[in-house]
């Protein structure tokens, strides 16, 4: 259940699926072990290299669905049961990585690298650009209204149970 796939269930509606490891999926769409897959991480900007073709994009989908919102991608969340103080610490911790992550881009993409998957350099800086920068830092106001909207939705569609929502105060 990632974000992603939560995305395109609310795109299309449910549909039956196969679980497998997101680096398998570009192979097994290309092989025709499965009619169509659904690609994360740097697989988005590779998928024409590995010899498949778009047929949806579940950003475009939302940017149009929600005038302009983040997508919700990679959300952190933490049982609020450990307390307000643990949540917004950690989420402080988590913040001064990523912006050390920022300073140090060149060191961290030579990190990011051993897990690359044997794509190149460029293609890893590119996407990592998409995923960590000043809105991942960040995400303000914008970012709350998306992952509110995209709770809102799945529990209207019957894709996620009814819970409520909270996010760390600021």
């Amino acid at each position: 259940m990632t974000s992603a796939f939560l995305l395109l269930q609310l795109m299309i509606g449910k549909f039956d699926y196969v679980e497998m490891n997101f680096s398998d999926i570009p192979e097994a769409v290309k092989s025709g072990k499965v009619d169509a897959g659904l690609v994360i991480h740097e697989t988005q900007l590779s998928y024409e290299q590995e010899g498949n073709v778009k047929i949806l994009d579940v950003g475009e989908w939302w940017d149009k669905t929600t005038n302009g919102l983040p997508v919700p991608l990679g959300i952190n969340v933490m049982k609020t049961s450990l307390g307000m103080e643990t949540i917004v610490k950690f989420d402080k911790y988590l913040q001064s990585s990523i912006e050390f992550g920022l300073e140090n881009f060149k060191d961290a993409i030579d990190y990011a690298m051993q897990y690359s998957r044997g794509k190149p350099q460029d293609l890893i800086e590119k996407f990592v650009k998409m995923y960590v920068n000043q809105v991942t830092v960040n995400m303000g106001d914008p970012g709350e209204e998306s992952i509110r909207r995209l709770f809102e939705m799945a529990k209207e569609r019957k894709l996620v149970p009814d819970f409520e929502l909270s996010i760390a105060t600021k």
